[in-house]
């Protein structure tokens, strides 16, 4: 069987698989980001600031979400940007957040789906 057939098989399969579909908010908790003024932001400290960028804005000595957190950028050239953040992080006001409800849904499924 070539690439090809097996790629249109599995699609089949996933199609006709019993599945239940949710809206995200009743599987994960959805947040917005804090406010943390230009300002105030460092070019180095401890936990990187992730706003509406797909870089840091700056650093902070305080993180505000957890390692294996998904961040989501709001506005601008790279809204909608979607990343996996391997360790603490502030979440500015131009970020949302997504964590995963882990006995309904896996956070490295809600990831990469």
């Amino acid at each position: 069987m070539d690439i090809q057939s097996k790629a249109k098989k599995l699609i089949e399969m996933i199609q006709t698989a019993p599945v239940e579909w949710k809206p995200l908010g009743e599987v994960a908790s959805i947040g917005k980001g804090k406010q943390l003024n230009k300002s105030l932001l460092r070019e180095k400290d401890k936990y990187p600031v992730i706003n509406g960028g797909i870089n840091p804005s700056g650093y902070w000595h305080e993180y505000n979400n957890e390692a294996g957190t998904i961040v989501i950028s709001q506005g601008g050239a790279s809204a909608g940007f979607v990343n996996w953040m391997d360790i603490p992080f502030f979440a500015g006001a131009h970020a949302y957040t997504i964590k995963a409800n882990e006995d309904k849904l896996l956070q490295r499924f809600a990831y990469y789906f």
